[in-house]
């Protein structure tokens, strides 16, 4: 129940060029640190990980996640989405 590579994971959120995703990637990398710090009354220590969690790795796939404005925005709007990132038809 560890996060590891935190300093590494704000460096990367601080070299994120477009503001809207360099947002939405540092909000989300606060929630994960919430969760591990227990800012979040609500999480029970049973549902952390058990292994070292990766936050450098986490901002990583977030950034990819959310550079995509358009797809997020189609979602909000209730377009469904296949988990590989492609629309399910």
């Amino acid at each position: 129940m560890k996060l590891v590579k935190l300093d590494e994971a704000n460096v990367a959120v601080n070299a994120i060029e477009d503001p809207i995703t360099k947002e939405l990637v540092r909000y989300s990398l606060g929630l994960l640190v919430g969760k591990f710090v227990r800012w979040d009354a609500d999480v029970d220590p049973v549902d952390l990980p058990e292994a070292p969690f990766d936050a450098a790795f986490y901002v990583r796939c977030m950034t990819q996640f959310l550079a995509r404005h358009e797809r997020i925005a189609g979602m909000l709007a209730g377009e469904i989405v296949d988990e590989f990132g492609g629309n399910n038809v």
